[in-house]
């Protein structure tokens, strides 16, 4: 696998660190010392307050594993982004919150980069991309690469067959030899339902506008709720068992239409993917169709005997999901997770990160949705998850590292997820991915680009497991809800590990003091981590410290990692 690594001598007197003692003060003591504590004008102040255990880091499976796991160079994949951390092996993300994507499309299996008329209905070791059949789903536009997703099952009535979904399934398991099974945390999820149960005849969404526009009939919830607990039932057969089940993707945006309500222009024409509208939108209709489903959902899982709760309804963005929570009706039953998306629209068909641009429900765009969110899911006693987020640029562009440790952070301070899911890990020149792949879909080197090295700042020091802080620093901005830091520890009551993460996104270098005192440390060191436009995830040195602060001079477009290990 090929790999970019930039690495620059840190500039002299750029970084100066201190960290003094609170004397007679113990772990068990942070509260009295919290107390005792002068806060020290113009610094981050780190607290426990409102702290909150984390699941962990994640990744969807679409559409990268779709393709990736056909490949012979997917360990060495593998490994970076679910291998555990290790001295030897330094740039691994241990990736513990995973994603698998319930296919719809009907597919044959086709040499990455040869002719389709090659392509089988059966994989082999020359055909290993799965392509959409468009003989039997003739009204979809094209689909972009990986994101025809296999259908599990052929026809109404037929057995769900994990071998259908090869590349993906295999991915899965391939992650999890990699870590114990019992850390881990398994979602699966569907962006529509296959094929054979939808209105229009193609997972991509239902073109009419003169109806409903949802793409399954009311008379097929039932179905599709037995198509889901069908495949959860066959990976337990097979030892792997899903937390939650997701059964909607979006549910708000309008899916394969031709004639966009938000833009006049068709959804997608060609590159699509798998995709459902459903249920309320602007303006909103009288009887919502989500909390029906759900109930179908539950009721079916209850009967099947799975455990699996359900987790919805993964809306573009927490404006978004917040106003379909409350036009679903009351949680169903098996509910237990609210999920949500990081996105903002522009026009014509941009997509942005929230905040940067409109929502449906928010045209404004300054609503305060993280914070809004995070209060619904406490009054419905539900969990919450940051279950997507992506941004893309060239594999060297540091200022999409930048965006994606600044969302990181705005949603840690604001939202308050209990895991948080980046969607693509691998895609072609200027995409998404973490890995940039220029051959892709076809095999070929793919080099770590700055966005895998901004999740490492953050990913490789805070694990799972580790109570997640709230730093007040002074450039925080609770109205567009941006924050410039995520700070976390490793055990409240007997803590070892704190792990301090500044981002500074700006053009000036930025002088930061991050004040521990209410945390009650007695001995400690601090290691320090730093991507830029010149180095990635560069050691910076270990300093023994002695005062109740740290203190750097944090260079302008950096992502910095304090790492201080307590005695």
């Amino acid at each position: 696998m090929r790999r970019t690594r930039w690495l620059v001598p840190v500039r002299a007197g750029a970084a100066a660190l201190a960290l003094a003692l609170l004397l007679g003060t113990g772990p068990g003591q942070a509260g009295a010392a919290a107390a005792a504590a002068s806060p020290i004008p113009g610094a981050v102040q780190i607290t426990t307050q409102d702290a909150y255990r984390f699941q962990g880091w994640g990744t969807s499976l679409a559409w990268w594993a779709n393709v990736v796991g056909g490949w012979r160079s997917a360990p060495a994949i593998e490994d970076a982004l679910f291998g555990l951390p290790r001295p030897g092996h330094p740039d691994r993300l241990g990736l513990n919150v995973i994603r698998y994507d319930v296919g719809a499309s009907p597919v044959l299996w086709c040499p990455a980069a040869g002719p389709s008329s090659a392509c089988a209905a059966t994989p082999s070791s020359e055909r290993t991309l799965p392509v959409a059949d468009a003989g039997r789903v003739p009204t979809c536009p094209s689909f972009g690469p990986g994101r025809a997703v296999p259908a599990l099952a052929g026809a109404p009535g037929e057995a769900i067959d994990l071998r259908r979904d090869r590349n993906q399934v295999a991915v899965l398991r391939a992650a999890l030899d990699r870590a114990p099974r019992r850390s881990f945390v398994l979602e699966a999820f569907a962006n529509s339902p296959p094929w054979w149960l939808t209105v229009s005849g193609c997972p991509q969404g239902n073109p009419d506008a003169t109806d409903a526009r949802d793409n399954l009939a009311p008379a097929d919830y039932g179905a599709y709720a037995r198509y889901l607990a069908g495949v959860l039932a066959a990976f337990h057969e097979r030892g792997v068992a899903f937390d939650t089940l997701d059964p909607l993707n979006e549910p708000e945006n309008p899916w394969g239409q031709n004639n966009n309500p938000y833009t006049g222009q068709p959804f997608c024409q060609s590159g699509c993917q798998e995709g459902m509208h459903f249920g309320p939108e602007p303006p909103l209709r009288d009887t919502p169709s989500i909390g029906p489903l759900l109930g179908q959902v539950c009721q079916t899982l209850s009967t099947h005997g799975i455990a699996t709760r359900v987790a919805t309804p993964d809306g573009f963005n927490p404006s978004d999901t917040r106003a379909l929570v409350g036009l679903s009706g009351p949680p169903a039953t098996c509910q237990a997770q609210i999920n949500t998306h990081m996105y903002d629209f522009v026009f014509p068909n941009g997509v942005v990160p929230y905040g940067q641009g409109i929502s449906i429900y928010d045209p404004t765009g300054v609503g305060g949705g993280r914070q809004a969110l995070a209060g619904t899911a406490r009054a419905l006693s539900q969990g919450l998850w940051m279950s997507e987020f992506g941004t893309g640029g060239a594999a060297a562009d540091m200022a999409s590292g930048l965006t994606l440790a600044s969302t990181i952070a705005a949603d840690m301070r604001w939202l308050r997820p209990t895991a948080w899911v980046n969607w693509q890990p691998v895609e072609g020149s200027g995409g998404w991915g973490l890995f940039e792949a220029p051959s892709f879909p076809a095999e070929g080197p793919v080099t770590m680009t700055r966005r895998f090295f901004a999740m490492e700042q953050y990913a490789r020091f805070i694990r799972p497991g580790f109570q997640i802080l709230t730093p007040l620093d002074p450039v925080d901005d609770a109205v567009h809800e941006t924050s410039a830091t995520m700070a976390a520890m490793d055990d409240l009551q007997h803590p070892h590990r704190i792990v301090v993460v500044g981002t500074n996104p700006t053009a000036s270098e930025r002088h930061v003091v991050y004040d521990l005192g209410s945390l009650g440390p007695r001995h400690a060191t601090v290691t320090r981590y730093r991507t830029s436009a010149g180095e990635n995830v560069r050691r910076l040195g270990r300093t023994r410290l002695s005062a109740t602060s740290v203190t750097d001079d944090q260079p302008a477009g950096s992502i910095t990692t304090y790492v201080i290990d307590l005695a």
